[in-house]
């Protein structure tokens, strides 16, 4: 891969690169023009693409994706992630977190509307929430849940996903005080 620019700023007080008449390359082959594009310098978000995905496998065949990051505010961010799969068909992934002084959390979900290899609609998503709502007690919600049994031999992306045998969900509310515990789930 090569990345050329006929112009290139970098604005390293506001931590951002501006690229003019950029051209991205493979093996001498050009992919991608872009007459104007900005980047990060150093660790401060900001919202635009990301790298692109490449993958294959013999059941999804060629896989790819160009995950779109937004900086939604300081303390939240969201991942939006179409993924064309040449034998299944389009998904779209989706991250949200956030964070809190009191809670943090994550949504994950992919929707395929139709998977052209199961001729079905396929879906997955997951939710985890951290809490502490009042001083000593703490929450904590995972809900994780797939639309159908092979859901991670199709998507999983390790073999710890494809090898899983049942999804965990549970809520938990616990307390503690001078002479007490407790803790429901």
């Amino acid at each position: 891969w090569v990345l050329s620019a006929k112009e290139l700023e970098l604005r390293h007080d506001e931590g951002l690169g501006i690229a003019h008449g950029a051209k991205l390359e493979f093996k001498g082959v050009p992919i991608l023009y872009a007459p104007y594009f900005t980047f990060p310098l150093d660790d401060r978000r900001k919202t635009g693409f990301l790298y692109p995905n490449l993958g294959h496998t013999n059941d999804n065949g060629f896989e790819f994706s160009i995950p779109w990051y937004w900086n939604i505010a300081p303390n939240q961010d969201a991942t939006l992630q179409p993924r064309y799969f040449t034998s299944r068909g389009t998904m779209l992934s989706a991250e949200y977190r956030f964070l809190t002084p009191r809670s943090y959390g994550e949504i994950n979900v992919d929707y395929m509307p139709w998977d052209s290899d199961t001729e079905a609609a396929r879906h997955r998503y997951q939710i985890n929430q951290q809490a502490r709502p009042w001083d000593r007690w703490n929450t904590s919600l995972i809900l994780d849940r797939v639309g159908d049994d092979d859901y991670f031999q199709d998507f999983g992306s390790s073999i710890y996903q494809t090898s899983l045998q049942f999804l965990r969900s549970s809520a938990t509310m616990t307390g503690v005080g001078n002479y007490w515990n407790l803790e429901m789930l």
